[in-house]
């Protein structure tokens, strides 16, 4: 054996040591920010009512009933955070459940825009020619699309534009994985976790980000490089007229072998998040989701 090749096995052992230490203390940081215990109990409590409202909005999506049972849960749940002071009756999240109750005790769910939540129908127009602030206002995730075919020139006109997204010292790491054919798209669709809705749009695509680009002090650079990408993408395709819907790539469906060999995943890439898109339908069925008002999403400091 060489004394070079000798030196490098005596390093292997404290290498790996090392490398352990690191992995240990990457979980620790993932489990100090996921686990409940270490979460604020109002931050906790909020998430249970943002994730109820989203189940809502599905629900009513789908035209599955709502029982009376969920709306008095819902009521009592927002009363329980009151009383223990997680939210006000300010606060935004408290706001949007009234909403919720108002709405689902007058029966109707489809409307024209007079409730801050509900199925909330658009013509076709209201997607088109679209810049700006009013392109950011207009953005909805849109779960259904027309069959219509998507000329080769505007899906890469789009790209081109997403391609503007800023990354990290401008090391542009994501990619794209899309097609134009039917079957290239439905090989897509069956890898995105929401299948009877992505079954519902024309087009399917998965952005993916090298995470090789980013050294081990840069840890979850992918993610938040990729984060930004996503919605870049998905403004630069909705003010190329197609609407679009993004669907969360979970961890088990990351690291699955069979769908990174199918999509061609490389090895250092990682999957962000897939997206739904075509050409709207004549009308377009919605849920107007609300958003926190600016005094919840912004502070001030002097």
């Amino acid at each position: 054996m060489s004394y070079g090749g000798g030196i490098i096995t005596l390093l292997m052992g404290p290498i790996s040591f090392f490398k352990k230490i690191r992995n240990q203390h990457r979980r620790n940081f993932y489990l100090r920010f996921s686990t409940k215990k270490s979460l604020n109990e109002a931050s906790v409590f909020e998430r249970s009512l943002l994730l109820q409202y989203h189940a809502l909005e599905k629900n009513l999506y789908q035209k599955v009933p709502i029982s009376k049972a969920r709306t008095e849960t819902l009521t009592k749940q927002l009363s329980y955070g009151i009383e223990k002071g997680f939210i006000t009756s300010n606060s935004g999240v408290y706001r949007i459940g009234q909403d919720y109750l108002k709405m689902l005790s007058l029966n109707k769910t489809e409307h024209k825009g007079e409730f801050s939540v509900g199925i909330h129908v658009f013509e076709k127009t209201d997607f088109l020619s679209k810049n700006g602030n009013a392109l950011l206002i207009s953005r909805h995730s849109v779960r259904e699309t027309s069959d219509a075919e998507i000329a080769p020139a505007i899906l890469f006109s789009a790209f081109s534009a997403a391609a503007k997204a800023p990354s990290a010292c401008d090391r542009q790491p994501c990619r794209i994985i899309y097609s134009l054919s039917n079957s290239g798209n439905q090989k897509i669709k069956n890898y995105v976790p929401d299948r009877p809705t992505i079954q519902k749009m024309k087009y399917a695509l998965l952005v993916v980000c090298d995470r090789g680009l980013f050294s081990d002090a840069e840890d979850l650079q992918d993610y938040v490089n990729g984060g930004i990408f996503v919605y870049s993408l998905s403004l630069s395709l909705l003010s190329a007229g197609l609407v679009n819907c993004i669907f969360q790539c979970p961890l088990p469906t990351n690291a699955s072998s069979a769908m990174r060999k199918d999509l061609g995943i490389r090895e250092q890439e990682n999957a962000i998040a897939f997206i739904g898109f075509g050409y709207p339908s004549d009308s377009i069925v919605v849920f107007n989701s609300p958003r926190l008002p600016i005094e919840d999403i912004s502070r001030k400091i002097d």
